[in-house]
């Protein structure tokens, strides 16, 4: 561990490093008192009482006209959500109810837990006594028939954690198997909005409006802060609060009464998770990424729905300071996520278009109290600043942004127009973890077996959101989740929409009929489009400023979509800590569409600690790309030593590839196949696969063809069977060949 930390302290400036050393320091000295301080007092806040206040309201529910038309696919949500069946991170449909193995400082049995749900609201087990009192006159508002969610609990592996665990002292990763990420799903409770649909739908069943207010209740009185894995990290808080107060304005706006004590109970749990971010922000002098953005983020939305006053006021002034500058630090010029991972950048994208969405949205009360805040002693360890007013300005009571900022916004969402496949959803170079700032209506389809399947990585919603926001161009989708949204947004933004109407909002996802190039300089991504495929090659250096701690070892890696059908494919992600050889493995150099030479990586890692899951050792690889344009592309990367140069030349229904690398040792170049994609014809010289009627033919005379086994991860913790195409060589210029070859019905004649 000595060894794994000196590198990365070499591998940042000797100021930053001072900076963190010192930091470290004060935290531990800080972190005792609070500690003690915590343990002997309740942490439910006593400060602030909100009895008879109201909060703002922003969101409300969608046309009633567009959910009929995806009512039997709420309905089957929602009555899962119910039963308090979830499906976390592919875990698949399961409840939350049953409890096995405590995880601490080390694996034990756990024989003294609670037999009886219903005993659970009165016995309030094994919280810390200063809390169980509140507990105790919180839980004593559920519902008797309810049955209790445990918000520790990994459901996949029946392991759990203690709630009595102060928040700083919770552990993770010291034990194969648990997944510290399964219990912080559920306690961001991304599932509530679809229950407010489903009580519109339902003509006011109070069994959806019950079941919201019984789990929010639920969590907070099982959940004190600052206890438990539920308070752990700043990011899960805001994104908690953020789902929770989407879906109680849509309620309010569906014409759900709450009674008094649980309005009051509700206020003041969004207080404390709003004074939980302010004390715990997740800022570092050297690097912040998106945990601080959505920690500023949901800041935003926190401090807009709270009453006024001047501590809230300050949390607004802070939250947008904030975003005004970190959008400059965590994209680059080019309008890519400096974190090198495709789908995070969509996570922060969000962030950022939905907290400017309910600042375009600001009622006047809102607007004057950040005109006339008061910086003055403000309690957080990063600082108000007087010159904010730099960052942006209010007129005529609306908040309006710098152009620089604004600008950075539309490329940002070009990003995302520019790189998503046909499909619909974004190549997965890098990091795939599912993250969702609101789920305000996840894009489902059945099944076989007629369950729901959440497209996590479809991403029109988002290009949706933006253009919306930005009051950019139009784009064409059947996407039911665009539908919603438009709806929803649009209402916010009070922005005439027509709930049916197919004039949605951006870039066109599908194949161009004209052939387009696009190369993103900074991030490292290069993306090509024709009337038949996209293509998009990764050659990027490793982000993070250099930490590399979503990065996978991707350089000269693609992705092929043809026919609007994946044939060629980035594996995933699978998991973070709860299998740290599985996580190596997934960001290994062999699991990507790239050449591979055995015992090498294209950048490498240490194996010492769970941090070394989420850092690279310094990037050796200097990829750097060379020529691009709609006929040819090149580029390279060092990794290994000596250069491996990847050239494509493209045409209308082929592509010429050509790997240059002078290291004298057997080469890999591998091909993951989507799981639709079959192999139908294979020998030494060349291999034959179909998806959907289309057939590709992969050939070479520079090698071997072998085909074997691996599991492809659509999503976090998921696996699917699937195979991958190895051409073997060992020559130092290996050229080969894609062909396109479609069938008469895929062209749409018989």
């Amino acid at each position: 561990c000595i060894y794994s930390s000196l590198k990365k302290a070499l591998s940042i400036s000797p100021e930053i490093a001072v900076k963190k050393l010192i930091g470290a320091a004060d935290r531990k000295i800080n972190l005792s008192a609070y500690r003690l301080n915590d343990l002997e007092k309740t942490t439910y806040s006593t400060e602030k009482y909100f009895s008879g206040q109201k909060l703002f309201n922003y969101f409300t529910i969608p046309d009633k006209s567009l959910l009929d038309m995806h009512k039997y696919l709420i309905d089957i949500y929602a009555n899962n959500c119910l039963d308090h069946k979830f499906d976390l991170l592919g875990s698949g449909l399961i409840n939350n109810h049953f409890k096995i193995v405590m995880i601490e400082q080390e694996t034990k049995q756990s024989d003294n837990h609670f037999k009886d749900d219903s005993d659970l609201k009165l016995i309030v087990y094994n919280l810390n006594k200063y809390n169980i009192p509140e507990s105790k006159k919180i839980a004593e508002n559920i519902d008797k028939d309810y049955k209790l969610i445990d918000w520790q609990i990994d459901s996949k592996c029946a392991c759990f954690w203690s709630k009595n665990t102060w928040y700083k002292d919770v552990q993770y990763g010291h034990i194969p198997g648990p997944d510290i990420k399964m219990p912080w799903e559920i306690g961001r409770m991304q599932h509530l909005p679809m229950i407010a649909y489903a009580y519109s739908l339902s003509e006011n069943e109070n069994k959806y409006s019950d079941e919201f207010r019984n789990i929010v209740l639920d969590f907070i009185s099982m959940n004190p802060p600052r206890f438990g894995t539920q308070w752990m990290t700043s990011m899960d808080v805001g994104l908690r609060a953020v789902s929770m107060l989407t879906a109680y304005d849509m309620f309010l706006s569906a014409g759900v009464q709450f009674d008094e004590e649980f309005n009051s109970v509700f206020i003041r749990s969004i207080y404390e998770h709003g004074l939980h971010i302010v004390n715990n922000l997740e800022w570092s002098d050297g690097m912040r990424g998106n945990h601080y953005l959505a920690n500023i983020s949901s800041l935003v939305f926190i401090a807009l729905y709270l009453p006024v006053d001047n501590e809230t006021s300050q949390w607004l002034a802070f939250a947008v300071q904030e975003m005004s500058r970190e959008i400059f630090a965590q994209f680059y010029k080019d309008g890519g996520n400096f974190e090198g991972s495709m789908n995070y950048h969509c996570f922060s994208a969000e962030m950022l278009f939905y907290s400017l969405a309910l600042l375009k949205a600001l009622p006047n009360e809102k607007v004057d109290a950040l005109d006339n805040v008061n910086i003055k002693n403000f309690k957080c360890k990063r600082q108000l600043y007087d010159n904010r007013r730099q960052l942006y300005k209010i007129e005529d009571s609306e908040i309006f942004f710098s152009a620089e900022f604004e600008q950075m916004m539309l490329k940002i969402l070009k990003f995302v127009g520019k790189s998503i496949k046909p499909t619909g959803e974004m190549p997965q170079f890098g990091d795939n973890d599912n993250g969702r700032f609101i789920k305000l209506f996840p894009t489902f389809s059945l099944d076989q077996d007629n369950n729901l399947f959440e497209h996590i990585n479809n991403r029109l919603s988002l290009i949706n959101l933006g253009s919306l926001v930005l009051n950019d161009e139009k784009i064409k989708s059947d996407n039911m989740s665009v539908e919603i949204e438009t709806d929803i947004i649009s209402k916010l933004l009070s922005i005439e929409n027509t709930p049916n109407s197919k004039e949605y909002r951006t870039y066109p996802t599908d194949l161009n009929k004209e052939t387009t190039c696009t190369a993103f300089d900074d991030l490292g991504l290069f993306v090509y489009k024709n009337k038949n495929y996209y293509l998009a090659i990764r050659c990027g250096a490793n982000g993070q400023n250099g930490k590399g701690g979503h990065d996978h070892n991707d350089k000269l890696s693609f992705e092929l979509n043809v026919s609007g059908c994946d044939f060629i494919v980035d594996p995933g992600t699978y998991v973070y800590t709860s299998y740290p050889e599985k996580r190596n493995l997934y960001r290994s150099t062999d699991m990507h569409n790239t050449l591979c030479i055995k015992g090498l990586e294209q950048n490498t890692w240490e194996t010492e600690s769970g941090d070394d899951l989420f850092w690279m050792n310094k990037d050796v690889s200097f990829p750097h790309l060379f020529f691009k344009d709609d006929t040819y592309f090149e580029a390279e990367q060092c990794g290994y030593g000596k250069p491996h140069r990847r050239s494509v030349k493209f045409s209308e229904s082929s592509l010429m590839f050509k790997d240059i690398c002078a290291i004298q040792a057997e080469k890999r170049i591998m091909l993951h196949l989507s799981p639709g994609t079959e192999i139908i014809e294979q020998d030494n010289g060349s291999v034959r696969i179909i998806n959907n009627d289309t057939q590709l033919l992969i050939s070479s005379s520079d090698g071997e063809f072998l085909v074997e086994d691996y599991q492809y991860s659509p999503s976090y913790g998921k696996l699917i069977d699937a195979k991958r195409i190895v051409l073997v060589s060992s020559i130092t210029e290996i050229e080969w060949k894609i062909e396109i070859f479609q069938s008469n019905k895929s062209k749409g004649t018989d």
